[in-house]
């Protein structure tokens, strides 16, 4: 399956994540795979069990569950 670039952003380094990138499946427009430039694996892992982070994916339009993981850089 492919996917394509459909938006980056840079991020001042200031918070828990500094860039982020999303990218849409070619083959199904509702695969989407969101990769984060994070400072802080704990605070992002906190804001990715969240209510807060459910309840603006809901209002996002976001259906079922996200498949969420973590992986450190080379």
């Amino acid at each position: 399956m492919a996917y394509e670039l459909q938006w980056k952003r840079e991020e001042p380094r200031v918070g828990w994540y500094h860039e982020w990138e999303v990218f849409r499946s070619a083959d199904d427009q509702n695969d989407v795979v969101i990769l984060q430039d994070v400072a802080d694996v704990a605070k992002a892992r906190t804001w990715y069990g969240s209510d807060e982070m459910k309840t603006t994916m809901e209002k996002s339009g976001v259906l079922g569950s996200p498949s969420i993981r973590f992986a450190a850089a080379a």
